[in-house]
C-alpha cells in the first residue's frame, strides 16, 4: 500500500495517515491503536494512577486541589507545566509550614542575612516570602532547621530542574523525569512537613 492511499477516507476504512509538511504522520485513532498494541497506553494509565495516589495522602484543602491540577497537566502531556506546578505546590507548602511552625527560627536566620538580593529582613505576612530568591530561601530553611540537609539537596536539585523547565531551551523533559520530580517533592517535602 502506498502512503497516499492511507490518507483517503471511505465509509468502511477510516483515514490512517495525514499529510504533514514534507511527509506523513499517523491519524490519532491509528496512534491510539498502535499504543494499545505496544502497551504504551497501559503504562501511561498506570503512571497516572501512581501519581494520582499521592492525592489521597494529602488532607482536603488547597494543596490537594493544587496537586490535582498539577497531575491534570501531567496527564495532558504538559511535562514542563507539571514541573513548574509541582515546584509551586512545594514552595507554597513550605511557606505555610514556616508561617505556622517555624517563623521565629526562620526570621532569626533572615535577620542575619547580608545578601542584597533579599529584600526583606523579617517575614510578617505570607507575601514577604516572594522577596527572597528561591535558592536563598532553601538556604535559609536549612540554616533555620526547617528542613534537613538531605531535603535541602533534593530542593536544590529540583530547583535546577524547575529552572530548566520554566525557560525556553532545547532540553527534552521526559515523563520519567516528571514522575521523579513530582513523587520526590510530594513524598519528601509536602508529606514530610505536615501543616
Amino acid at each position: 500500500m502506498r502512503l497516499s492511499e492511507g490518507t483517503k477516507s471511505t465509509k468502511t476504512k477510516p483515514q490512517k495517515f495525514i499529510k504533514s509538511g514534507s511527509g506523513y504522520k499517523l491519524q490519532r485513532h491509528m496512534r491510539e491503536a498502535l499504543s494499545k498494541k505496544l502497551g504504551a497506553e497501559t503504562t501511561t494509565i498506570q503512571t497516572s494512577a501512581t501519581l494520582r495516589s499521592l492525592e489521597h495522602k494529602l488532607p482536603n484543602g488547597s494543596a490537594k486541589t493544587f496537586l490535582a491540577e498539577t497531575l491534570d497537566c501531567f496527564e495532558a502531556g504538559a511535562n514542563r507545566a507539571t514541573i513548574v506546578m509541582a515546584w509551586i505546590l512545594t514552595a507554597n507548602h513550605l511557606f505555610d509550614y514556616i508561617f505556622k511552625h517555624k517563623l521565629a527560627e526562620f526570621n532569626a536566620v533572615l535577620a542575619k542575612n547580608t545578601d542584597k538580593r533579599v529584600k526583606v529582613t523579617a517575614i510578617t505576612q505570607r507575601d514577604d516570602f516572594s522577596d527572597i530568591p528561591e535558592g536563598k530561601f532553601i538556604e535559609f530553611c536549612r540554616s533555620a532547621g526547617v528542613i534537613s540537609n538531605d531535603v535541602r539537596k533534593i530542593l536544590d536539585q529540583k530547583l535546577g530542574t524547575r529552572n530548566t523547565s520554566a525557560h525556553p531551551s532545547g532540553v527534552k523533559i521526559t515523563r520519567s523525569k516528571v514522575i521523579d520530580f513530582v513523587e520526590d517533592l510530594v513524598e519528601n517535602v509536602v508529606l514530610k512537613y505536615s501543616i
